[in-house]
């Protein structure tokens, strides 16, 4: 186990199933046929998707939600539940999510995940916040603030430390696109970082 559940805010469905372990949304490649990375399952965001529809939790989905935090993996997330339930109070909690109004059991259910989704040091919301610059910050913003058609590319990164040859690569493709990324090596999942062509 991750030790950082997010099922109650992914509708039950454990987005880290996902091969390259993507805890906010499907990765570029995905379609609804298949996986990017296997193209033997269905991306797993996208059952994310059509069950939180289903449910009427889509605006959960919106929620910015925490990197995965290691020092937890290997463990579980019920001792933190029952911690919050306990600080809540057992019958306060049992009351509110055996209410008949759907509001009242919407508002416990979020009292008890919430503060365990969303950590102090992290504070995620679902509300849309103005980045603090206003001029674009690479020739990509620009482009794609003007409404332009952009092209960008993926180049694949070395296997050992020597970057000569990704360092070729980008050297050709520059030329012809506003922005490459390279993934980091698989396996594990880790973030993608990016280099702006211009």
């Amino acid at each position: 186990m991750c030790g950082n559940c997010l099922l109650q805010e992914t509708a039950f469905i454990c987005p880290m199933e996902c091969p390259k372990g993507a805890r906010n949304g499907p990765c570029g490649g995905s379609t609804p046929e298949h996986c990017y990375v296997d193209e033997t399952r269905q991306c797993v965001w996208y059952r994310i998707y059509q069950r939180s529809e289903a449910m009427g939790r889509e605006d959960k989905l919106l929620e910015v939600l925490p990197p995965l935090d290691w020092s937890k993996t290997g463990g579980e997330t019920w001792g933190d539940v029952v911690h919050q339930v306990r600080s809540l109070g057992l019958g306060s909690t049992a009351k509110g999510l055996l209410s008949g109004d759907a509001a009242r059991r919407a508002q416990t259910w979020d009292a008890i995940f919430r503060p365990v989704r969303q950590p102090d040091w992290w504070q995620g919301d679902d509300q849309y916040h103005r980045p603090a610059y206003e001029a674009p910050i690479s020739g990509l913003e620009a482009a794609l603030r003007s409404g332009e058609f952009v092209v960008t590319s993926e180049v694949a990164p070395p296997m050992s430390t020597a970057t000569g040859k990704l360092r070729e690569n980008i050297r050709l493709i520059k030329p012809y696109v506003r922005a490459i990324n390279f993934t980091d090596n698989p396996p594990p999942p880790r973030a993608c970082p990016a280099w702006r062509a211009a």
